[in-house]
C-alpha cells in the first residue's frame, strides 16, 4: 500500500472531528474518500481510451477494401511505431505483394 503525507486546513478538520468516534475513524473515512476520488479520476481516462478505440475502429471500417483504401491507412493510423515512414512501409508492402 502506498503512503502519502497530506496537510489539511485545521479549521476544516476541527469541524469534522465531532462527527467521528475517534481520529482513526476519521482517517479511515478520509482514506476511503480519497481512494474513491482517485478511482473516479483514473476511470475518466479509461473511458476516453475506449472511446478513442471505437473511433479508430469506425474509421478503419469506413476504408474501402481496395488498393486506394490501403493508401488511406497512413492518415488514420498516424505515425508508425517503427522508425520507417508510411511511404517506406507502403513501398515494402508493394514489393512483397506485387514484386515491384
Amino acid at each position: 500500500m502506498c503512503r502519502f503525507n497530506m496537510s489539511f486546513n485545521d479549521a476544516v478538520v476541527d469541524e469534522m472531528r465531532p462527527h467521528f468516534a475517534d481520529e482513526k475513524a476519521m482517517l479511515m473515512w478520509m482514506q476511503a474518500g480519497m481512494e474513491r476520488m482517485m478511482r473516479e479520476y483514473a476511470a475518466q481516462f479509461n473511458k476516453k481510451t475506449a472511446a478513442d478505440g471505437k473511433e479508430l475502429l469506425r474509421k478503419l471500417q469506413a476504408i474501402p477494401n481496395t488498393p486506394e483504401g490501403f493508401l488511406q491507412l497512413g492518415g488514420i493510423l498516424g505515425k508508425p511505431a517503427s522508425s520507417f515512414s508510411w511511404d517506406e512501409l507502403r513501398e515494402d508492402a508493394y514489393a512483397e505483394k506485387y514484386g515491384i
